[in-house]
């Protein structure tokens, strides 16, 4: 489990820059492909609110018209941090004797 989360910590900052700038800019192509790429990661994290809210942002930017969530964008980046450093407690826990 720890190679799977050292690979979320390694991959998912990019993605959730990505997904960032390209809600900030307003390109919903390129949303609908960070919260694509961000959605296998974050599931297998079980961070299931995060995984929810990129379902959606996926969906919304790819109707026609696309509609760029920046509402779940920005509700979501907070969550981000916290996630983090839980996973990092994970891989860091020492049971000890």
């Amino acid at each position: 489990m720890a190679a799977f989360i050292d690979q979320y910590l390694s991959d998912s900052p990019a993605l959730f820059r990505m997904l960032e700038a390209a809600c900030d800019s307003g390109d919903a192509r390129a949303l609908a492909n960070a919260a694509h790429d961000l959605r296998p990661h974050v599931h297998f994290m079980g961070a299931k609110v995060l995984l929810d809210l990129l379902v959606t942002i996926d969906r919304d930017a790819r109707q026609d018209p696309p509609v760029v969530r920046a509402d779940l964008v920005k509700a979501l980046l907070p969550m981000v941090s916290p996630l983090d450093k839980a996973l990092r407690a994970v891989i860091h826990f020492d049971p000890g004797p």
